[in-house]
């Protein structure tokens, strides 16, 4: 009786709806959570990832960077000089048979204080991680393996056809130009003195010189600008390494084998790239009578003497060039030539380096060259003290190992190449 008319009842089909709102809601919420622990998850597994590589990385660096120091010292070894940790790493070097041997364990003797020297070492340094990856990811757990070879660099024709750290004569109707017509053109370089020239002698080609003068040498194209300063090159049989990888063969002569076809007897049978020690003769390397190449050649001597010897021709035993290098080595490094009486290169009396033969002379002593010689190649010196009646120069770059003959510049031992190897 006490019924209200406009009262209402509220349907079944409504019940519930705030329930269902709420589930959605933690739904929703459910999946970002699930979301963000999934990128979490992922991003711990790639950080971990990356840094084991990272870490496996850098200790194969670490372990070629010991071996680098160890080498550059003197000791050579199979493995490092000490623990270094996650690094594991194999030392080689390059023998003249041209193939890599495990690097000797004595190092330093009592006939080698400094120890062991090679042309070619190869470094194989394994790296591992010291924290590896986590959240079932290994990916970067495998250990890096880098390959590093160190050396010193093939030996490359570089250079001017004539360096002279000093002056130079030319007289007697001597001619430098270039030995072939249409070859390439002679190229001069005078550091410190002058180029003085006389009796319808001339200078056929480009000179530059840094301080002094030059006159009545023809029509040269002169420069007068900066010239690089003097290379010491010393005897470092080591730094010889032929452009396909393998080391020059040394050879050693004694005081009384010092005829230049004596020396060269000693390359035999060839081809193989050889050097001979011809430092020990006393007063210097002298010849008589015709020589024949079996090699590539790198003579070192205190000093040459080829005057009065009749004529010297060389010629290759096969098709093709051989070089021929003459070195009178400057052990100190000061930037200047320093000279060891006796020291000089003296030619005299035709003496010819025959086209076959390209030829390079260094010395810091003083050349001279009288009386219808030829020199196909390429001529560093301290000075020139006279040159005279009919000299001929063919110029062809020969280079020489550990010296940049384009920026007058040493080479010297440093890493060559370095690459990833698979895990």
């Amino acid at each position: 009786m006490f019924l209200n008319p406009d009262t209402q009842v509220v349907p079944n089909t409504e019940r519930g709806s705030a329930l269902l709102a709420v589930l959605g809601v933690m739904a929703v919420t459910v999946v970002i959570g699930l979301t963000i622990t999934v990128a979490t998850v992922n991003g711990l597994q790639v950080t971990s990832n990356t840094k084991a590589s990272v870490q496996s990385r850098a200790a194969a660096a670490s372990g070629v960077d010991v071996a680098s120091l160890a080498i550059r010292q003197g000791t050579c070894q199979l493995g490092l000089p000490y623990p270094v940790p996650n690094v594991s790493v194999t030392t080689q070097y390059l023998k003249a048979n041209g193939k890599w041997e495990d690097c000797p364990l004595n190092l330093a003797t009592a006939a080698n204080p400094t120890g062991f020297k090679a042309p070619s070492y190869k470094v194989v340094s394994t790296g591992t991680a010291s924290a590896t990856g986590v959240a079932g990811n290994s990916g970067g757990n495998s250990p890096t393996r880098v390959e590093a070879i160190f050396g010193y660099p093939p030996l490359l024709p570089t250079g001017v056809g004539m360096y002279i750290y000093g002056g130079i004569t030319v007289k007697n109707n001597a001619s430098l130009r270039s030995y072939e017509p249409g070859g390439v053109p002679l190229s001069v370089q005078v550091k410190k003195g002058s180029i003085t020239c006389g009796n319808g002698s001339t200078i056929v080609g480009t000179v530059s010189i840094e301080g002094g003068s030059i006159s009545d040498c023809g029509t040269p194209t002169i420069i007068r600008s900066a010239v690089p300063g003097w290379v010491d090159i010393g005897y470092e049989p080591a730094k010889w390494i032929n452009t396909d990888g393998t080391p020059y063969r040394v050879t050693t002569t004694t005081a009384a084998k010092c005829d230049l076809s004596d020396l060269v007897a000693l390359t035999a049978p060839g081809p193989a790239p050889a050097i001979v020690d011809a430092r020990a003769c006393a007063p210097g390397v002298t010849g008589q009578g015709d020589v024949t190449l079996k090699s590539d050649t790198v003579i070192f001597g205190k000093s040459f003497d080829f005057r009065d010897n009749g004529g010297k021709t060389f010629i290759t035993a096969s098709p093709g060039n051989f070089k021929l290098w003459f070195i009178t080595p400057d052990e100190v490094r000061d930037g200047v030539p320093t000279l060891s009486a006796p020291c000089d290169f003296s030619m005299k009396n035709n003496f010819i380096i025959d086209p076959s033969v390209d030829a390079m002379l260094y010395t810091p002593c003083t050349v001279s060259a009288k009386n219808n010689w030829s020199w196909h190649g390429q001529i560093y010196a301290g000075a020139i003290d006279e040159i005279n009646n009919n000299f001929v120069l063919g110029f062809k770059p020969v280079g020489m190992a550990g010296f940049d003959g384009n920026t007058g510049t040493r080479v010297d031992f440093g890493l060559i190449s370095m690459r990833d190897l698979a895990r």
